[in-house]
């Protein structure tokens, strides 16, 4: 285990939380408009989960939770629902997986956030000031790791992967973005497994 990863080895539930802060006035518009502007302007950022089986080599993505398809694996893996406004002080928006019940054909889990919702052209992931995931125990809220990401990303970026390792899980913070993604759809593509 590094600064980067966290094993979980009594397979409990865990909730990913994400928070990003708003975007600071500056970059919330054009030069001119972002100096004159009264206040930080929030955005819609969208956590996503993507389920992969268990492949030797890379797995192959199999379903995905999101804000608008909030439950899989039959309610084991859900989706805390959106967030339009950013700026909580602990999560936006939380995938809570239930890791003692998953099958044994599920590999991981990989991780990303989104801002293709918002419609205003000036906004990326790489402009917020925070961008926060956090790994914690569901029911006893034990915080098991903390991970930052700033700078990167366009309108998509892969946070991190949740990875089967025989009889316990390991979650991996590898923040990238996610090259030539122009709309939701493009995310399942362009993740990186392994």
């Amino acid at each position: 285990m590094n600064n980067n990863s966290v094993e979980i080895m009594n397979n409990v539930p865990v909730t990913v939380g994400f928070s990003w802060d708003r975007y600071d006035k500056q970059y919330s518009a054009g030069f001119i408009s972002g100096y004159l502007a009264k206040k930080n302007t929030s955005v819609d950022c969208d956590a996503s989960a993507y389920i992969l089986d268990c492949k030797e080599g890379s797995g192959n993505i199999t379903d995905r939770v999101t804000y608008d398809n909030k439950s899989a694996l039959g309610g084991l893996i859900e989706h805390s629902g959106d967030n339009k406004m950013g700026g909580s002080p602990k999560d936006d928006e939380k995938i809570m997986i239930q890791l003692d019940k998953i099958p044994e054909n599920i590999g991981s889990f990989v991780f990303t956030l989104d801002i293709f919702k918002d419609k205003k052209k000036t906004l990326s992931l790489g402009k917020l000031t925070r961008i926060q995931v956090r790994l914690y125990e569901t029911e006893s809220d034990k915080e098991l790791g903390v991970f930052s990401i700033t700078g990167i990303g366009d309108k998509a970026v892969q946070v991190g992967e949740l990875k089967r390792i025989n009889n316990h899980w390991l979650y991996q913070s590898d923040p990238r973005s996610l090259i030539n993604v122009k709309s939701k759809e493009d995310i399942k593509d362009a993740i990186v497994i392994g």
